[in-house]
């Protein structure tokens, strides 16, 4: 029936396009008899391992390293994976710079190659320093002064965040499009001094423009393994979809761009967008494609920041619900080194011990990013002994970092004293990597991880975190897209007597009386 499906019912450029796919595939197998590639399992020409796959794929990459080792090979259509299992061996590999390449798909091609996260080569290098200088400029830095500015931008979105929370009065809440909203303020507020209203219609068309990208991306994948399927009418249909919505937000970037060089004043220097047109405004000659990528910068960094910090911050709150116990032990500790009539900040976060494993332990068993985005490389070389030639795409498989029994007691328990040692305090250990490592790290990881502190802990210190009546506890099964998400659920936030943000009402309210 297949055959037939393929011989009679598709298009001819299909049927060319899957030829050459298949002759690709044998081509690559003799190479794997003759050429030291890592051993992996065999697949079927055209199709690769994926017929085989049954399940999410990094549960199925992960029993597969519990076989063929820590480094390994995989055919996923007419594509070629080396996955990397273990962390020592991520670090060995991704702290080279030729592992820092992107492979070329036929979905990431819409990017034609402009922004940060797609990007690769010299233009890479340039982009991800100039951004990274400019970031910690505003105060985007683990330690030393000048990150009270990132911890101000926070604040301002916490604090909407806990008045909007207030006004449900412990009534059900989907936490999610506040959390969203949240996120995205934080990450605009570096890039363009903009921020949203959870109900605002801007917000919520680029929201839904948002969703529904990553919905679609995580629809396509398998075009990224075997292109042929991008003739298919229906795929064509979502691809086109998938098209215009890129072009309706980098349309909505570009406008941001031009209003604000209408009124740009050199040296103004207030967030990244003013810093690209520093450039521009300093640059003689005229920049090619400057509009495009740098609104191709706004739309990674905003896109990725905002989903990645969303999720995670979801997560932890679904996993306080199922672990009351935990919840308790973290709002001690606030209570205990924390004064009520502020918020918690960067500054308490050493004495906040059992906060700050807490919210590791979510990172470690939810898995956001089960799979680190692709990397390539950009020469043949040699790792552990096998052969990875130029143009390889590599993975590696955070997943099985975070959920190997070789480095976690009982992995599926949640737990966060995993974090604290003997002597109370903090405890990395080095098979916990959820943002990645080497040269293409997340470059928003210390944003992200500020920010799941301070909401985290702000919440905890205002309110009780209570599953609504008569529903049973939220599934700890997510759903795996862009980010492995939580599903939407509801949670009861009652606000505790005498916290800060009772406190904050009392004064808003005597304001008014007087």
């Amino acid at each position: 029936m297949v055959v037939h499906y393929l011989l009679y019912e598709t298009s001819v450029s299909f049927q060319c396009a899957f030829i050459l796919s298949i002759i690709y595939s044998l081509i690559w197998l003799k190479n794997k008899l003759t050429a030291n590639l890592p051993p992996g399992p065999w697949g079927i020409p055209g199709f690769g391992y994926l017929p085989f796959i049954r399940e999410e794929t990094h549960m199925a990459m992960y029993k597969l390293s519990q076989k063929f080792g820590d480094v390994f090979s995989i055919t996923l259509g007419q594509r070629v994976f080396v996955v990397l299992s273990d962390p020592t061996v991520i670090r060995e590999a991704f702290n080279q710079s030729a592992f820092s390449g992107r492979p070329m798909t036929p979905l990431y091609g819409m990017f034609n190659g402009f922004g940060v996260v797609n990007t690769r080569g010299k233009m890479w290098k340039d982009e991800r320093r100039f951004l990274h200088q400019k970031l910690i400029k505003h105060g985007m830095k683990k330690f030393g002064s000048g990150r009270e500015k990132m911890e101000a931008k926070i604040h301002t979105e916490v604090h909407d965040l806990l008045i909007s929370i207030q006004r449900e009065e412990g009534r059900p809440l989907c936490p999610e499009k506040l959390l969203t909203a949240l996120a995205t303020n934080v990450i605009t507020s570096f890039m363009t001094s903009t921020r949203f209203d959870a109900n605002d219609p801007i917000f919520l068309k680029h929201k839904e423009i948002n969703s529904e990208g990553f919905k679609l991306f995580a629809k396509l994948d398998m075009v990224n393994y075997i292109w042929a399927m991008k003739f298919l009418p229906s795929v064509k249909k979502d691809m086109r979809k998938l098209a215009a919505n890129h072009s309706e937000s980098m349309n909505f970037f570009r406008n941001v761009i031009n209003e604000r060089r209408s009124t740009f004043k050199p040296n103004d220097d207030k967030d990244i967008l003013d810093a690209y047109l520093q450039v521009e405004y300093e640059r003689e000659d005229e920049i090619i494609n400057f509009d495009v990528q740098v609104a191709q910068v706004l739309c990674d960094l905003v896109s990725a920041g905002s989903e990645s910090a969303k999720t995670t911050l979801s997560w932890v709150l679904l996993y306080l619900l199922h672990n009351q116990d935990v919840v308790q032990k973290m709002r001690d500790e606030i209570d205990e080194h924390v004064n009520k009539t502020r918020l918690p900040n960067m500054s308490d976060q050493e004495k906040l011990v059992y906060c700050q494993a807490t919210i590791n332990e979510v990172l470690r068993i939810a898995n956001v990013t089960p799979i680190a985005p692709n990397h390539a490389t950009e020469k043949s070389l040699t790792l552990r002994g096998y052969n990875i030639p130029k143009g390889s795409s590599v993975v590696a498989l955070l997943y099985a970092c975070h959920m190997n029994p070789k480095y976690w007691d009982d992995p599926e328990d949640f737990r966060p004293e995993r974090f604290i040692n003997e002597e109370g305090r903090l405890s990395i250990q080095k098979a916990f990597i959820p943002f990645g490592k080497g040269q293409r790290n997340c470059l928003g990881d210390t944003l992200a991880q500020t920010e799941i502190f301070l909401v985290i802990t702000a919440l905890i210190q205002n309110f009780s975190l209570e599953n609504p009546p008569n529903t049973p506890l939220p599934t700890k099964k997510g759903i795996l897209g862009a980010t492995h998400a939580p599903v939407n659920f509801d949670i009861c936030f009652k606000v505790r007597s005498d916290c800060f943000i009772f406190r904050h009402r009392k004064e808003r309210l005597a304001t008014r009386t007087a």
